[in-house]
Order: structure tokens, then C-alpha cells, then sequence
């Protein structure tokens, strides 16, 4: 899989992976040798969901894309999602 879109392009639904899916989403990254392309746009995605995805961010060497667009994000989400794409 090289692709995965996981959002949604309807600003007035969003997809809620949660905390557990998010993790599944977290190991895909971590052990994924062929991921470019990952959409996760409207995804409700705030502080404690973005800390559980940013290790397999760090890890992953591999992705080229990622839309993070339209989520839920504060100042806190995006100080851990610049640490963790910093040391990527």
C-alpha cells in the first residue's frame, strides 16, 4: 500500500479513529516499507491522538505526504507534531 486516505473531504462529518485507531495507524508507520501518501484531513485528531501517532512519524522513512488538514489541533499538537517530524 502505498496510498492511505483516512479522512474525510466533508467539512461537516469527520472520522473518529480515536485513540485505538490512531495507534493501529501508528504501528502501520512504523513498520510500513512503502508508504507515500497519508491523508488524515477531518479527522478529529487533537493533543492526546496526535502524541500517539508521532512515533511511527519519527520512524517512518518512507512517507512523502501527509495532510493533517482540518483537524482539532492546539498549540500543544503542533509543538509535538514539529518535535517529532524534526527528528524524523
Amino acid at each position: 500500500m502505498v496510498s492511505l486516505y483516512v479522512g474525510n473531504k466533508e467539512t461537516t462529518n469527520k472520522n473518529r479513529l480515536g485513540v485505538e485507531g490512531l495507534l493501529m495507524l501508528n504501528q502501520l508507520l512504523m513498520k510500513s516499507k512503502v508508504l507515500q501518501f497519508l491523508d488524515t484531513q477531518s479527522m478529529v485528531i487533537g493533543d492526546e491522538e496526535i502524541t500517539n501517532l508521532c512515533p511511527g512519524l519519527k520512524t517512518n522513512q518512507t512517507l512523502i505526504y501527509l495532510n493533517i488538514s482540518n483537524n482539532e489541533f492546539s498549540s500543544k499538537s503542533i509543538e509535538i507534531l514539529s518535535r517529532a517530524l524534526r527528528q524524523t
